[in-house]
């Protein structure tokens, strides 16, 4: 596994209220990535603050987050992550909160979607604003891949198999873009 996906969100002003899906790919760059690669939560208090171990991309209102595996018997199925507009907005007994929150919310994953964590191996995925643009043709690409199921005479296309077949392709060109883009600093300096 070398993404997570960005699944749903929901939030309070400056951010959408309704709980509303997200197309967005996180790596080992991301807060959400930390704790499933490490398997216990993480918190940076202070997007100012310069001597956070823990790696972050961080969004627009953002200014503290936290986040959370969402585990069972050591296979991962994702991460809690919580934001604040705050800076130093979690307190010790939030963080408890927000554990015994995604420990909860494992509930809510079906068996198949926890994955041993021996599979992660999470890399470098570009900033939000390159993904946008790649996801800003994920509508027509998965309108054109479920034409082409259709017309290959597949018995029962489905739109669900042309989206995860669109995303894993997209995933793939970003993936290939972070290496191209890790490469030409690594090389320019």
């Amino acid at each position: 596994i070398r993404s997570l996906r960005e699944y749903a969100g929901r939030g309070t002003p400056p951010w959408r209220g309704d709980l509303h899906t997200k197309d967005y790919f996180l790596g080992a760059e991301s807060l959400a990535g930390y704790p499933v690669t490490h398997r216990h939560g993480a918190m940076i208090p202070d997007r100012h603050a310069t001597d956070v171990g823990a790696p972050a991309h961080w969004m627009e209102h953002e200014m503290s987050v936290a986040a959370f595996p969402i585990m069972r018997e050591g296979e991962i199925a994702g991460a809690l992550v919580v934001s604040s507009g705050v800076p130093n907005f979690f307190t010790q007994e939030q963080l408890l909160l927000l554990e015994k929150y995604a420990d909860l919310i494992r509930l809510a994953f079906y068996d198949q979607e926890f994955y041993p964590a021996s599979s992660l191996e999470l890399a470098l995925m570009p900033s939000w604003h390159i993904q946008k643009q790649a996801f800003s043709s994920f509508r027509q690409r998965v309108n054109d891949e479920y034409k082409r199921s259709v017309r290959e005479g597949h018995s029962r296309p489905e739109l669900a198999l042309a989206e995860a077949r669109v995303r894993a392709t997209l995933e793939e060109e970003l993936l290939h873009l972070a290496i191209q883009s890790d490469e030409g600093v690594a090389g320019s300096v």
